[in-house]
């Protein structure tokens, strides 16, 4: 089971979609833990920036059609964990425990910090032009940038290590 922590805003409008955080649940069941989600609107394109409380690997979603926000974040965390180098099966017993989503609030101002800072580095990235670009690839450049309170590791570095760890 994954726990996905959001801020106030986004929580009031996934609630109504996704089964509540009960306090029952103290923490996912999945390797990497639990993840937090925030708008994220860069010109007018708006975004939900998933990031991970273990690690501070982080993915970029749409932000349409919310009952389907756990999947869309679920197809992205794949995405970056191939990129990283995660053997597949891993990926897969990983995605199997994401399956089954609880919403709740946030829990960590560590990680809003972290999200805040992805925050800016992805506007930077986009810049304004305005023009397309790839979500996928926001996520993989967000994984190579390493985290001073972590020794300087990457999300990725950290993911990495964390999974493949028996």
């Amino acid at each position: 089971m994954l726990i996905l922590r959001c801020t106030k805003p986004l929580l009031a409008k996934l609630a109504k979609h996704a089964p509540p955080f009960t306090g029952a649940e103290t923490s996912s069941t999945t390797r990497l833990g639990d993840w937090y989600a925030n708008h994220l609107n860069i010109g007018h394109h708006r975004m939900i920036l998933s990031t991970n409380e273990r690690t501070f690997l982080s993915v970029v979603v749409p932000a349409k059609d919310m009952p389907a926000l756990p999947v869309r974040i679920n197809e992205a965390v794949s995405h970056v964990l191939s990129f990283i180098g995660v053997p597949e099966q891993t990926v897969e017993n990983e995605l199997r425990e994401m399956r089954e989503v609880r919403v709740g609030p946030t829990a960590s101002r560590r990680v809003l910090g972290y999200m805040n800072d992805h925050a800016y580095q992805v506007e930077a990235m986009v810049g304004y032009g305005g023009g397309p670009f790839d979500l996928a690839n926001l996520a993989e450049r967000l994984s190579t940038v390493p985290c001073g309170t972590m020794d300087f590791k990457s999300p990725a570095q950290l993911a990495r290590e964390l999974l493949l760890v028996e």
